[in-house]
């Protein structure tokens, strides 16, 4: 896993829980090794737990994206997790995806690379 996502693994999962994710992934550039840490932008995948609030749902989706944006100090590119339509997208993203949080199990164990 990227150095960066490992170093604040805790203030991801604390979104997380403050946003009710169910689930974050990450894919891209930063999941499958060529990150480049002066250009890169990170890429998540989220779903939200079944009894999410859903209003404002979608105020609260931009804003997880910007809490994101504040602890990367990046651009964030945050995806709902759902069927991709492109094929060969959804078997890139599904052979790199990396899991960092769950609900049930809370911080997933960051894996360093």
């Amino acid at each position: 896993m990227n150095s960066l996502i490992a170093d604040h693994s805790g203030e991801v999962a604390e979104l997380c829980r403050l946003y009710q994710v169910e689930r974050l992934d990450l894919f891209g550039s930063a999941a499958s090794g060529e990150f480049h840490p002066e250009s890169s932008d990170l890429d998540f995948i989220v779903a939200y737990r079944p009894d999410a609030d859903p209003d404002p749902w979608f105020s609260k989706h931009l804003e997880l994206q910007a809490a994101l944006v504040r602890v990367f100090d990046r651009p964030v590119d945050l995806v709902i997790d759902q069927p991709f339509r492109n094929p060969y997208f959804a078997k890139a993203v599904a052979e790199i995806r990396t899991s960092l949080y769950t609900a049930q199990g809370q911080q997933v164990p960051a894996r360093h690379s």
